[in-house]
């Protein structure tokens, strides 16, 4: 239990009510409201609210008791949960953080179906009301964790598999860098701990399209271009750190892009075959492109080494 972490969560709840400390306080306890003084070492990390104003407080900021206390299930689970470093399929001493993660989001995945099975509740209402047993989640992924990571390796082979129908020029052509296809298409082994850290990266179906776009991108609308390029600087800008779905995401329209100056072909005997767009493009469109990665780069410097 991390006092500075409860004491941000607190705080977030405060402020999402729109609440000074003194309101706040009376919101917890009319009777008797809770000094500013008292909220301001809760919120500072020095001092937890007892167990009546701590159920007060998730109340308030309509959460569970354990959201307030540990964060929500992914943050918990991963703080807590039990991932050694040898197991009977492998070595895991190379996972990574985000191969840490990928397991955790699977644990919570089968601790959901388990649920549905045995409850009365289905799978999308039992999502919708989020996990309030930490304790049982915890014990339940820990008593499956093996299994359920034999089960992401399997479907991490089955995709690589999967592979063997495609042109391997063709992967080349758009695997950007993304190692997994490299090792693939160097006949590499891929360990363990690659595989987990890598769970998400491999898309059969994103690739083809991938593919596909490359192999059209004369004709694929440059608006669409010119769009994904003006959101994703935009998201790179106003962010520090940037989830591996949209890192996926981004990398993935950089690489599918790359013939862009192709677009050009499509002003020709136009009005706008002289235009400052047609000029854009041919010049610029590339390097700003160039720029976009760099962003990516420089708000995930992890992001490098995968």
């Amino acid at each position: 239990m991390n006092k500075s972490e409860i004491g941000k969560r607190i705080k977030q709840i405060r402020l999402s009510l729109g609440s000074s400390m003194i309101k706040f306080g009376e919101q917890i306890d009319e009777i008797s409201p809770v000094k500013s003084g008292v909220i301001s070492n809760w919120e500072n990390g020095k001092q937890i609210p007892n167990k009546k104003r701590i159920s007060k407080i998730a109340k308030l900021g309509n959460i569970s008791i354990n959201e307030l206390l540990y964060g929500n299930p992914s943050t918990f689970l991963f703080d807590n949960l039990n991932i050694y470093d040898e197991y009977g399929f492998g070595n895991l001493a190379d996972l990574s953080f985000q191969g840490r993660m990928y397991i955790v989001q699977m644990c919570i995945q089968e601790y959901l179906k388990f649920k549905a099975k045995t409850t009365e509740k289905n799978l999308k209402s039992l999502k919708n009301d989020g996990i309030k047993d930490y304790g049982e989640l915890l014990s339940f992924s820990n008593n499956n964790l093996e299994l359920i990571i034999q089960n992401m390796i399997s479907i991490f082979d089955n995709s690589l598999k999967s592979l063997e129908n495609i042109d391997p020029e063709k992967i080349k052509k758009v695997s950007g860098n993304n190692f997994i296809y490299e090792k693939y298409l160097n006949n590499e082994e891929i360990t363990v701990s690659e595989k987990l850290n890598n769970f998400g990266r491999i898309n059969v179906f994103e690739l083809k399209n991938l593919i596909y776009k490359h192999e059209h991108s004369e004709n694929y609308p440059i608006i669409n271009i010119l769009n994904d390029l003006i959101k994703y600087s935009i998201y790179i800008s106003n962010n520090n750190q940037i989830d591996q779905e949209i890192i996926d995401e981004i990398e993935n329209f950089l690489a599918s892009n790359i013939r862009v100056d192709l677009e050009t072909e499509l002003f020709k005997n136009t009005l706008l075959e002289n235009s400052y767009l047609s000029d854009y493009i041919k010049n610029h469109l590339v390097v700003d492109m160039e720029e976009l990665e760099k962003g990516l780069n420089s708000v995930n410097p992890d992001n490098n080494s995968q």
